[in-house]
């Protein structure tokens, strides 16, 4: 839509709009606008489009609230996120030293990461078991860091790959895969933040 108001046409918008920005990928600006969508569903061109956005580190959070009511009229709210909330900092929180934002050099952990710093394998298969509805997911660590499911699919984030083997909408992958060892990619995210903050100048090996 936007390229079709072009003053120079459609086909001249995207390659334009690269020159302004210097950039091929939507970039951060300042104060940006807050948009809120609640939905009882996400079309899948939208969910498409809310991934290309958290990829490229563009701070969406999507939410799946589920409301459920038992005999007694009581509700209860089961609320999954795709990724880390980002919680706001108050002078108890503070003092805890939590990092939110999972960054490195300033920009988001991916698995690469750990491979880099030889906390992860290619090659090696991570597993995460959901014991209450009795399934078992794997995955292969690929070169790149990319998560590759059982049946081939492949996938750039373990969130993303988490959402797609269970076929559910939204899933904290970082909190789903399990290493041989039976450590969480979240535990080894933390330990690469510890040496980073330990030693911020020394290359990962």
């Amino acid at each position: 839509e936007l390229a079709g108001l072009f003053h120079r046409g459609p086909e001249e918008f995207f390659p334009a709009w690269m020159e302004f920005t210097e950039t091929e990928s939507p970039q951060l600006v300042q104060r940006p606008p807050q948009i809120v969508l609640v939905a009882r569903d996400i079309d899948g061109r939208t969910d498409a489009a809310l991934s290309y956005l958290t990829e490229n580190d563009l701070p969406v959070t999507v939410l799946k609230v589920i409301i459920y009511q038992d005999t007694e009229g009581r509700r209860f709210i089961d609320v999954g996120a795709d990724h880390e909330i980002e919680l706001p900092v108050t002078p108890t929180t503070a003092r805890k030293a939590i990092p939110v934002r999972y960054e490195i050099n300033g920009r988001r952990v991916e698995v690469g990461d750990l491979i880099d710093a030889g906390l992860l394998e290619v090659g090696e298969t991570l597993t995460w078991d959901r014991p209450k509805v009795g399934d078992t997911y794997r995955a292969r660590v690929g070169p790149a860091g990319q998560m590759e499911l059982e049946d081939g699919r492949t996938f750039s984030s373990p969130s993303r790959a988490v959402i797609e083997a269970a076929n559910i909408n939204a899933y904290d992958g970082w909190h789903a895969w399990r290493t041989v060892s039976g450590s969480l990619l979240a535990d080894l995210r933390s330990q690469l933040l510890e040496r980073d903050q330990q030693d911020p100048t020394t290359p990962p090996e």
